[in-house]
């Protein structure tokens, strides 16, 4: 039964909710990698975890071969997560994680702006199914690359029916 193994105590989420699906972390120290429909968290042998919602990625990858799961950040200069599992991890985790980070983005766009940059915008959807868009630049604009910007928003705004 997939969602239905019991999992440790040490990893409910703040409501008391056990993961969806959960694995160990490949290593000596006891860590685990755990998802929920809402959003994913590391959590250390003494329960102290990191959290995160799938908006705050932009991609996930699988390397089969190293065992090596990649999630990279929206943010730029966030330093990608690389978590490394064991043979027996759940393949189902893999296939949770890569499903829930596509679920976040509604749709995206790019501008060419003025000065040469790349605006790279998306609307995504946070857990409460709330949307918001999100605009990446690849340098830092200048005031000529702002309406272009602008643009982009309004756009990806228009597309999915969100008010100005």
């Amino acid at each position: 039964m997939l969602g239905k193994k019991k999992y440790p105590e040490k990893l409910k989420n703040s409501l008391g909710k056990r993961p969806a699906t959960a694995t160990k972390i490949a290593g000596q120290t006891e860590r685990w990698i755990a998802a929920w429909a809402t959003e994913m968290a590391i959590i250390e042998n003494d329960g102290s975890r990191q959290t995160y919602e799938w908006y705050e990625f932009e991609t996930a990858s699988w390397d089969d071969e190293a065992r090596l799961l990649t999630l990279t950040f929206v943010e730029p200069g966030v330093e990608a997560l690389k978590i490394t599992l064991d043979d027996d991890a759940n393949d189902y985790l893999l296939t949770m994680i890569h499903e829930r980070v596509e679920r976040s983005i509604v749709c995206q766009g790019f501008a060419d702006l003025p000065s040469g940059g790349v605006a790279r915008g998306q609307v995504r959807r946070r857990s409460d199914e709330t949307l918001f868009v999100q605009i990446i630049v690849d340098r830092e604009p200048t005031s000529a690359d702002l309406q272009a910007i602008n643009g982009l928003e309004i756009e990806l705004r228009d597309m999915v029916g969100m008010v100005s």
